[in-house]
């Protein structure tokens, strides 16, 4: 097979949560300590070419390219470890992407193997609609899925002690 079919086991991970309780703050702390690379999902880049443009920027790489096809192929070079282990890529606010461009990017990780945090909202910001057969999909893409709740009365203590 191809260098490019790496690690089929890797699965994406899932974090959401309501608006407000941190995810962005955690996960831009958790890209500066680990190495790990950053995206956000912004109206600018959830559609597929700028998704990969976005996935270009988060890793340093140079866009040679304005095609589909040519940043998708540079995509699969540098995230399917041919030049060593790929960081981890932590993206915020996921809920913003198409199902289309979601199905994508969950394809580009299972078939490269890189670490992947999905992180964001519990439903859509925007009033769209939703395609349940496209989202049961990629729901079972999912590998782990877990929920960020409000912060507990001693987590809340514990902050307040270490700002003072």
């Amino acid at each position: 097979m191809s260098d490019l079919m790496c690690n089929r086991e890797a699965a994406a991970v899932l974090a959401v949560g309501k608006a407000g309780l941190g995810k962005t703050v955690a996960l831009s702390w958790i890209a500066a300590q680990s190495g790990a690379a950053y995206c956000e999902v912004t109206q600018h880049t959830k559609a597929i070419r700028p998704m990969f443009k976005m996935l270009h920027d988060a890793y340093g790489v140079q866009k040679d390219s304005k095609f589909t096809y040519d940043l998708a192929k540079n995509c699969m070079n540098f995230l399917g470890a041919r030049y060593g282990p790929t960081r981890p890529l932590l993206v915020d606010e996921y809920q913003n992407f198409t199902p289309t461009v979601l199905r994508e990017l969950l394809h580009l990780q299972e078939r490269c193997g890189f670490a992947l945090l999905l992180a964001g909202n519990t439903h859509r910001l925007a009033g769209t609609r939703r395609d349940t057969h496209a989202m049961g999909q990629i729901e079972s893409r999912i590998g782990m899925r877990f929920e960020i709740g409000q912060p507990t009365r001693e987590v809340r203590e514990d902050r307040r002690r270490t700002q003072r």
